[in-house]
């Protein structure tokens, strides 16, 4: 939307991602609130996210160059009456040395191992008063902003605030989904909701 649905899914994938291409530069793209709002992902996972958008028809392909359009189901999402369920990359298989043992790549930044992509998932010490003031902050921040509500914080990154209650920034980037792009835009705001809750 804020690139006014004139250009295509590669484009628009630079520009979520921060970009410095020569194109984005030129037309002025880098100063919209919404550029490199996903620059702690890959290009290829966020070029795989707009196609599942576009499969999940909350995106369409127009015209000749398949400019992207939102669809009436995709405004749904930027008025935060809809969720789109997108699927993670496949990470790359495991390297095996020639003795057969393991070599761990890093871990994924939007899960970790997965013992605790199981615990992020559930519910389990998760503060549900501090995480409904949490949604409801999202909310707002998204709709200043002119952006679907889980692309400020997904429902994963809430529950895993109001289970550790971080109260500094180096805290705050302990939380899964958190990376230095969102610490920066968002740390401030919803740190003082977490210190105001714990406070009361």
């Amino acid at each position: 939307m804020r690139l006014g649905e004139r250009f295509g899914a590669a484009y628009t994938t630079q520009t979520l991602i921060g970009s410095k291409e020569k194109r984005i530069l030129e037309f002025g793209h880098d100063s919209l609130s919404t550029y490199g709002i996903l620059a702690e992902f890959s290009q290829r996972a966020v070029r795989d996210w707009v196609e599942q958008l576009v499969s999940q028809d909350y995106l369409q392909k127009t015209g000749e160059y398949n400019v992207l359009a939102v669809t009436d189901k995709g405004h749904l999402v930027l008025r935060g009456e809809d969720t789109p369920r997108l699927i993670k990359p496949a990470k790359k298989p495991a390297k095996v040395r020639k003795t057969g043992e393991k070599v761990w790549g890093k871990v994924d930044r939007m899960g970790g191992i997965q013992s605790e992509v199981r615990a992020l998932i559930g519910w389990e010490g998760v503060d549900k008063e501090l995480f409904e003031k949490l949604r409801t902050l999202r909310l707002k921040v998204a709709k200043q902003t002119g952006i679907a509500p889980f692309i400020v914080f997904h429902d994963t990154s809430l529950r895993d605030m109001a289970r550790k209650k971080p109260i500094s920034r180096d805290n705050f980037l302990d939380v899964s989904g958190v990376g230095e792009t969102k610490a920066e835009r968002y740390a401030t705001e919803f740190l003082s909701v977490i210190r105001e809750h714990k406070s009361e």
